[in-house]
This record gives C-alpha cells, structure tokens and sequence, in this order.
C-alpha cells in the first residue's frame, strides 16, 4: 500500500510540474514567483513582421532567463483588451504590447497601474502621450510614411518622368493604417508630385485586398502606383496586377518586407520596394527597456527610429533621401 501511495504522488508531482512548464505550441510558459515573467500582447501572427518579433521576444526572453506568456488577438480589439486584462491577472512582471489599438487601452492601463505593472509599446498606434505607459518603440508611421512618399517621387520623376500620379491606397480601418497614407501622400506630394488618389480600400487580409485591386483594375484604367500598408495590402494587390497582366504599368510601394515581398522585389516586375521594419531590433530596444527599468534605471520613453526602404538595388536610408 504504501510503494501504490508513494507512486501516486511521484505522478501527481510529475504532472503538476508539466503543468507549470507546459509550452504548448512554445508561446506559453509558466510563471514562477522568483522568476521575472513578461506578457506579451501581439495584434496577429499572420503577418510575417508579427511573427518575426514573437520569435525574438521569445529568444531574448529565454536568454535573459525570464518567463515569458503570449497571446495573439487575431487583429480584433476586443480580444486585445481581454487577452492584456488576463495577462495582467496572472502574475506578470510586465506587460509588452504591439497593437493598433493603443486609443482603446484605457481600461488595461488602469488595471496595470492597479497592480503596478509596468507597460511597454511596440509600434502601435493612437497612444495617449500622456497616459501611464512606460515607453514606446517606433518606427513613426506619419515620418516613415513621408519618408517613402519623397523617395517614390523622385523615382516617378527622374525614372517614369511623370510629375502626377493617380493612386491607389489599401489600408486598414486604424489610426496606423490611416497614418501611413496621410504620412505617404505628403511625402509624395513635398517631392514634387500631383497625386490624385483614385480611391483607398480597406481590409484586414491578403484576400481582402486582392478583391479590392481587382475591383480597381475594372474601375481605373490608368494606375500609375499602388500603395500598401502591410504586406497583406501589397501581396493581394500584386496578385492581381500580375493576374490582369498589368504589371509593366503599375508601379507597387509597401510597408514591411516579408520573404515573399522580397523575392517580387528582387525580380524587377512591379513592385519597387517597401519600408523594411525590423522587429528583431524593436524587441531588443523593448526588452532593453523593461530590465532597465525593473532595475530603477532612467529610460527614454519613446525610442523613434527610420527604417530603410528594401529596393532590387539595396537599402535606401532616410538620411539618403531627407537631407
């Protein structure tokens, strides 16, 4: 009776400790009261620069010996909230967000100032300047924006010779997605061009927005430039451009460089080049961040930075083409 009672309580102690490490599919662990433990809220992980930066948020994480939770809202706002509330709920040390909901975290604020939890952004946008948040790492989506639209004007007019462009946007229904386009256009227009924006779609995925070019196509005759705000936009609009055989006519500008843009990129058709953020980099300045600040170190609220714009001939800097 007792070796059946000893037995049982080796299994009973060999599943409460796969219980506490479980990693299911390695976006989970368990937290320990001695360990520093950090959630992390990511908007989705359909997009490859989301993707990219759980996996160094996780690999930074494990370096620095720390525990680590992740949740993915699946690009809904409503999940966003709920996902950070439970975090915050489950013994987090801090709490590391990139949405594009920052306009809505009102509420998730207030519970980690509750719990004296710090929080971290990562590129998101709408934030309160002055809400409680302890930093933000971003790539500015007004100044990258303008940045892209100067260097695509002077391609329209020293390769195209065009000084006017019709425009086609797609976008997402978010202050990101809105503050990309303004920021684009004004760029466009500062360096030198007439634009005419012939229409903007919005949507959340690949499919969205190649229905929505195809549609474009139909409509307009004469796009001169396509402009996307994620790689999804892009993609679904080069699908169809390549579909309709109109790829010599149409020239592509996007936001984030997956290994797909990439490859388009390279082969000269179409597609010019896209804003190459680097979520690696942004996970590493966050992080930085939180163990600074966990040690009662002085930290820089908000860490801005240029990415370089991905071209078949090489990076393009801001400085290059700004000053």
């Amino acid at each position: 009776m007792k070796k059946i009672l000893g037995l049982l309580l080796v299994v009973l102690m060999l599943a409460s400790l796969a219980t506490a490490c479980q990693t299911g599919d390695g976006t989970e662990q368990g937290s320990d009261d001695d360990v520093f433990t950090v959630g992390f809220s990511v908007i989705t992980l359909n997009i490859e620069y989301y993707a990219d930066m759980k996996d160094a948020f996780e690999q930074i994480c494990t370096e620095k010996g720390w525990e680590f939770i992740v949740t993915e809202s699946g690009q809904d706002v409503e999940a966003t909230l709920n996902d950070c509330m439970d975090l915050l709920e489950r013994g987090i040390d801090a709490l590391v967000i990139a949405s594009w909901y920052g306009d809505s975290m009102g509420e998730v604020l207030e519970l980690a100032d509750d719990k004296g939890i710090p929080v971290y952004y990562m590129n998101t946008g709408g934030l309160d300047d002055a809400g409680s948040w302890v930093s933000h790492v971003i790539a500015d989506d007004v100044n990258v924006g303008y940045f892209a639209g100067v260097w695509t004007a002077k391609h329209f007019i020293e390769q195209e010779n065009k000084t006017e462009v019709n425009l086609i946007s797609l976008t997402t229904a978010t202050s990101v997605g809105r503050n990309r386009v303004d920021g684009y256009i004004d760029g466009l227009e500062a360096g030198g061009l007439t634009v005419n924006l012939l229409n903007e779609y919005l949507g959340s995925t690949r499919e969205d927005y190649l229905a929505s070019m195809e549609d474009a196509l139909t409509a307009y005759s004469n796009i001169d430039l396509v402009y996307g705000v994620s790689s999804v936009c892009q993609l679904g609009a080069y699908d169809a451009i390549a579909a309709a055989q109109r790829t010599d006519e149409i020239v592509i500008v996007g936001w984030d460089n997956s290994a797909e843009d990439k490859q388009i990129i390279d082969s000269r058709i179409s597609y010019l080049g896209t804003i190459e953020v680097d979520p690696a980099y942004e996970m590493e300045i966050c992080l930085e961040k939180v163990e600074a600040y966990a040690n009662g170190e002085d930290i820089e609220r908000i860490s801005n930075y240029y990415p370089s714009i991905y071209t078949a001939d090489g990076y393009v800097t801001a400085e290059e083409v700004l000053n």
